[in-house]
């Protein structure tokens, strides 16, 4: 039977998503689902509170001094207060020295690693869109490429902060999605439906390259060899050729496939907004259903394949707060994953973190709460507290 969104539900899920209230005078402030972020044992992270951490990565000790990123001008729903600090939906892209980061006014800003605010830009701020930035940065080949709600696809010096020649490059709708850059060209989808391939070099569309889903695409796709994987709001997970767009084939899921998904050799596993997790595996012009699994909650954070133990799992959070371990061995009886799941105070709506020597998973929870997990036991070594800043052993 086809689904189809009830209004009321629609509503719903809207809010949740973007975490913003449009009832009068609550007093409510956009919240984000920026997540945790690990570079050289330091762990960054944008909170919902709009303040950037550095902590870390073993102990959650602070690092340095908290930077504040407080929000260019007060918002209001009739007599709700303005808000003071900034809400941060995107992750940090960081390279040896810098990290990056959008806010939700617009601003893309730069900071130094010990988080003091960028030379080149007042109060770190490399450029102002015209628009919310809810995906993330990515940095490629010293350019700091992202999307904006403005409709605009930018590419900024990632030293100087100044415009790339040529861009940025212009789509018919916001862009919320998270670029993908592989061999000079930037992948990156749209509101309106489209997955766009941009010429780095030159902010110009490649020619011949041509795809639009009948959804809208949130999340940033997957590129191996000469396919690109991508999930979009028509509910469809997409395989597609990477020289011209074309669909090689298409899986139908049971509702909007809003987080990214993750890829294991040929497997593909896409979990979607209403909690339901697909093992699909890519066997040329068509796929496999390997299994499929239903969570008791929905879904919108990335799910990441982890070692736990020996033996992969991929990890899946929801919006009841569960951290669930599954397993992905294709032999298990009955076709269906092992599931362990780990209960969290609050919901899960943030990118998981992993350490660089791959040993430890960071969650960061709707109740302000950075919980860091040792992935071979999955015990909690320590919980750090973003909104009172405290901390505190697991």
């Amino acid at each position: 039977m086809k689904f189809k969104w009830r209004p009321a539900l629609f509503i719903v899920v809207l809010i949740a998503l973007i975490g913003l209230t449009l009832v009068g005078c609550t007093g409510a402030v956009p919240q984000g689902w920026s997540g945790p972020v690990v570079s050289q044992d330091v762990l960054y992270l944008g909170s919902m509170e709009g303040k950037l951490f550095a902590l870390d990565a073993k102990t959650g000790i602070p690092a340095v001094a908290k930077q504040e990123i407080a929000a260019d001008k007060g918002v209001s729903f009739g007599c709700a207060p303005s808000r003071s600090g900034e809400a941060l939906y995107s992750n940090a892209a960081v390279s040896s020295d810098m990290l990056y980061i959008g806010d939700y006014d617009g601003n893309i800003r730069a900071y130094t690693l010990s988080l003091v605010p960028w030379a080149g830009g007042k109060k770190g701020k490399m450029l102002k869109t015209d628009g919310a930035i809810v995906g993330s940065p990515v940095l490629a080949d010293g350019y700091v490429y992202f999307g904006s709600s403005d409709k605009k696809v930018y590419a900024l010096d990632a030293a100087t902060g100044q415009l790339k020649p040529g861009w940025p490059f212009k789509t018919k709708g916001k862009v919320w999605s998270t670029p993908v850059v592989v061999d000079g060209v930037v992948y990156i989808g749209s509101l309106d439906h489209h997955l766009y391939a941009i010429k780095a070099e030159t902010g110009e569309k490649v020619p011949g390259f041509d795809f639009e889903a009948n959804g809208a695409i949130v999340t940033a796709p997957i590129i191996q060899g000469d396919t690109i994987y991508v999930g979009a709001n028509d509910s469809c997970l997409y395989a597609l050729n990477r020289t011209d767009g074309s669909v090689k084939w298409k899986f139908k899921g049971n509702r909007w496939f809003w987080a990214q998904p993750v890829l294991s050799g040929d497997t593909i596993y896409a979990v979607s907004l209403k909690g339901t997790v697909y093992a699909v595996k890519d066997v040329g012009n068509t796929y496999e259903l390997l299994w499929s699994y239903e969570l008791d909650a929905g879904v919108s954070a990335p799910p990441s394949l982890v070692k736990v133990g020996e033996e992969e799992q991929l990890l899946v959070g929801d919006h009841k707060g569960y951290l669930h371990i599954l397993s992905t061995d294709k032999a298990l009886p009955s076709n269906k994953p092992r599931d362990r799941s780990i209960k969290f105070s609050g919901a899960i709506y943030a990118p998981f973190g992993i350490s660089g020597d791959k040993t430890y998973i960071y969650v960061y929870t709707r109740n302000h709460e950075l919980h860091a997990l040792e992935l071979a036991t999955l015990d909690q070594k320590w919980i750090y507290n973003t909104d009172d800043e405290t901390l505190k052993p697991g």
